[in-house]
């Protein structure tokens, strides 16, 4: 039941030096189904607050990056980053943990026996959790997900994008255009 006397108080702005103007920060709420609301009045203001919103700046829990690959891949031995499967979030703090879900789309193009892998690479380091795949028939498609938990170990910018590559060198895979995604949210904050 939503309690209609509940009211949403103004956050003031965090006391760090990306929240050195007097902004304020609301709290939002979401109700998943109009049933809940019947018989509830919401009353207050709506509008746009006159400070713009910081674009180098994540804005707490829930902020999150989203990106669609722009090319095709053909993986061979060394892992290679997929086209524009790449995202930032930005203004981490050490301890903040950011959940991050991948989508390979992997398409087997010959005869070659072999494993597809992608990965995630976190600033230039590849996280250990892998998307695999492996069909011994000539051609195959599958779209696979592969979802990793990452905790912040520096302050600062933190790049997350998408590798592929497969386990002995020979062609045999590609990861198509427009269907490997990626997002990275940041779910809870020090």
């Amino acid at each position: 039941m939503v309690d209609p006397y509940f009211v949403m108080p103004e956050v003031p702005a965090l006391n760090d030096p990306l929240h050195e103007n007097p902004e304020k920060h609301m709290i939002g709420i979401t109700l998943p189904s109009a049933e809940q609301v019947k018989g509830v009045a919401i009353t207050g203001s709506v509008g746009v607050s006159p400070i713009p919103a910081r674009e180098d700046h994540v804005h707490g829990v829930g902020a999150s990056a989203y990106a669609v690959s722009s090319g095709t891949l053909a993986l061979v031995a060394a892992a290679a980053d997929v086209p524009g499967a790449t995202v930032t979030l930005n203004s981490l703090k050490v301890g903040d943990r950011v959940e991050v879900t991948a989508c390979f789309s992997f398409q087997k193009t010959g005869a070659t026996v072999n494993t597809a892998v992608g990965t995630l690479d976190v600033n230039g380091a590849a996280q250990a959790a892998q998307c695999l795949l492996r069909y011994d028939a000539a051609v195959f498609r599958a779209s696979l997900f592969q979802q990793w938990d990452f905790v912040v170990a520096a302050a600062g910018n933190h790049t997350f994008k998408l590798r592929g590559n497969v386990n002995v060198a020979g062609v045999g895979y590609l990861m198509d255009q427009t269907h490997c995604t990626i997002r990275a949210k940041l779910v809870s904050a020090v």
